[in-house]
This record gives C-alpha cells, sequence and structure tokens, in this order.
C-alpha cells in the first residue's frame, strides 16, 4: 500500500471483494491501521499487526487488534503496581513528546486515581533526555518528604535534618552545615552528603522511554540513589541495560511488553530492530492462522467465530488472547523481570485479562 491511506482503503476493498480470500493481516502502520479498519465493516476480518491505537477493535467486530492497544495496557499496570504488588507510593517521569506513550501515561494516571491513589509525583520531558536532573531533583524532593521518622533512612543521617534535595544534588555551598543533636555537635552534614543518601520512600518509578532512549534515562537514573522499583516499557528490552552503568542499578526492574524474546540479545543486536521484530512478529501470527486449522480455509464469519472463541497462543515472540466487549483485542501483554543481566517472565496474571 506504499504507506498510503487511499491505497489501503482501495487494496482492502479489492481484497474483501474476492471471495477466495477469507482474512487480511495488516497493515503495519497507526494511520493506515485506522484507514483500513474503517474499510473492513463488511465481514471480511482484518488482523491488525502492529497498531496500539485505542478502540480500533470497536469499529467493527471483525477488527481485530493483535497488539495491545495503549489504553488498556495503562490501566492495567495500574492495576498490576495497586493489586497484586502492594504499591502505594509512585512517582512516574515520561516523555510528553510522543503520542503513544504520553496517552498510555496519562492511561495510567486515570486508572491510578479511579483506584484512589495520586501519584506522589508526575513529571515530564520532551527532546532527548541528556538532562533529566530537574525531573530527578523534583522526585527525590518529594522522597524526603516521603520519609517516616522512624525510618531506614532517617536513622542513617539522624532525625534533625531538613534537607532541600533541590539544593542537595548538585548545587554544593561548602558553608552549608545542619545542626547535629547535642552532644556531638561535630557531626555535621553536607548537601552533597545528603544527595548521597538512597531513599526508600517511593515504591515504585514509572519510566516508560522512547526507542533508542536507554542509554540517556538508563546512565542518568543511579545518580540521584532512589530505591524503588522501575517500571519501563518494551524500549528497555536493549543490550544497552547490560552496561555497568546501567544494569546493576536497575535488578527487579518490570517491563511491560507484548513482545518478549527469551533473553535472545542477538535478536537486537543482529540488527537495529524494527525489520528484525516485525520479521519474528509475522512468523507468530502466521502460526496463529496456522493454528486455526480448517477453519482458515473456512468461511469469513466461521474464521471470525473462531479466533474469538481460540483460547490463548504462544508465539516465538509474542502472546494472544482475545478479549474486550467483542472479543477481538489482545489482552495478553507480558510482564517481565530484569535480574543479573537478563529478563524473565515475572508470575503476575493480567489483572484485566478477562
Amino acid at each position: 500500500n506504499e504507506n498510503d491511506c487511499a491505497k489501503t482503503v482501495s487494496l482492502v476493498r479489492l481484497l474483501r471483494n474476492t471471495q477466495k480470500i477469507n482474512g487480511i493481516l495488516g497493515p503495519l502502520s497507526d494511520e493506515n491501521a485506522k484507514c483500513g479498519a474503517s474499510t473492513s465493516s463488511d465481514g471480511i476480518p482484518i488482523l491488525l499487526p502492529n497498531t496500539r491505537i485505542p478502540h480500533l477493535s470497536e469499529i467493527s467486530p471483525v477488527v481485530f487488534q493483535l497488539n495491545t492497544d495503549y489504553e488498556y495496557r495503562g490501566r492495567s499496570m495500574a492495576h498490576q503496581l495497586v493489586e497484586d504488588l502492594d504499591f502505594q507510593k509512585i512517582a512516574i517521569l515520561s516523555p510528553s513528546d510522543d503520542n503513544a506513550i504520553r496517552r498510555e501515561t496519562e492511561y495510567f494516571i486515570d486508572e491510578l486515581n479511579q483506584m484512589g491513589i495520586e501519584p506522589v509525583a508526575i513529571e515530564w520531558y520532551a527532546g532527548i533526555p541528556e538532562k533529566l536532573s530537574p525531573q530527578f531533583k523534583s522526585i527525590r524532593k518529594v522522597a524526603w518528604t516521603l520519609l517516616e521518622p522512624d525510618s531506614s533512612d532517617m536513622g542513617s543521617i539522624g532525625t534533625s535534618l531538613e534537607i532541600d534535595s533541590l539544593d542537595a544534588l548538585f548545587d554544593v555551598d561548602v558553608s552549608d552545615f545542619f545542626e547535629m543533636p547535642e552532644p556531638e555537635p561535630e557531626k555535621t552534614m553536607s548537601k552533597r552528603d545528603s544527595s548521597k543518601v538512597v531513599l526508600s520512600s517511593i515504591d515504585a518509578l514509572y519510566l516508560p522511554i522512547k526507542e533508542n532512549h536507554l542509554k540517556y534515562v538508563g546512565t542518568q537514573f543511579p545518580i540521584y540513589n532512589l530505591n524503588c522499583t522501575v517500571i519501563g516499557n518494551s524500549e528497555w528490552i536493549h543490550p544497552d541495560i547490560k552496561k555497568e552503568t546501567i544494569g546493576p542499578h536497575l535488578n527487579g526492574m518490570l517491563v511491560y511488553t507484548n513482545k518478549f524474546y527469551e533473553n535472545s540479545w542477538d535478536i537486537y543486536e543482529e540488527s537495529e530492530e524494527f525489520d528484525r521484530e516485525l520479521m519474528q512478529l509475522g512468523q507468530d501470527h502466521g502460526e496463529f492462522l496456522i493454528s486455526m486449522g480448517r477453519q482458515l480455509r473456512a468461511s469469513r464469519k466461521s474464521l471470525t467465530e473462531n479466533m474469538k472463541r481460540r483460547g490463548s497462543f504462544q508465539g516465538k515472540v509474542s502472546r494472544l488472547k482475545f478479549g474486550g466487549n467483542e472479543q477481538n483485542m489482545n489482552t495478553a501483554f507480558e510482564i517481565i523481570k530484569y535480574s543479573d543481566q537478563e529478563f524473565s517472565p515475572k508470575s503476575i496474571p493480567a489483572k484485566l485479562n478477562q
């Protein structure tokens, strides 16, 4: 279709009028997925392999979204963190100039609010994140305010300190000291010393990133000494995370993704990813259709009904399980945990996967 909406519409109509064809797999881009979906309301099932735009599957009961849309993922992750992991103090740092990530983050925040959880900090950034110090300083300042008087963090520095973390991290004035309780007036802590204190008062940091931004965000996070679970999107699944300046500081990180490569780092290292990923995804979707057996060669109506009734499908790099009002949106996504330079599945059931 040459990435052209008009050609997409024309081709879908052509295929729809060819009776020997029972279904359509594609197109790939968001824009053409919308064009194709709006044309396929007359019975031929169309399987959208890659788009995450919300509600496309609601256009028609024969439109199947094979990728979980970002509203579902954002809302589902909110339930995972609060209901399954019992996280209550959640901070957010997200790019504002990526429409998909921003909207997914907004759905995440909205669902938290509906559950009665107000994020302790919400920070946005735009462009290449080479300097996130204002955002991380702000989050760290919040972490100080959340400290309990008897917490281990406070115990390591004394309970009489008042910390201004915005100034404490890098703006050092050697004349600034904090009074320590009597009878030990000689014990003092500079603002730089306070920045070295590891703070554990935030449960989780929701930290989605854009493609190729791991090297920027991943190297800055450790500087700010926040002991919390980092929650990332699939862009964190990249060999760069194994670097000594990044990986050791992210042990225990949780990543939500529709595509999990079972630690096959070579898939990422062989090429700059997109074409290779699509090839693997295409193989999965081909296997899914083959698994339909005779129904693949039956009528369009029969194929549609059987895809809706089919249980979960596990491919090499993706999973499929249709849900939603019409049973035509993939509600299966993986939650994986980073530990010791590897990702492995985290045994958390998807709360909204009905």
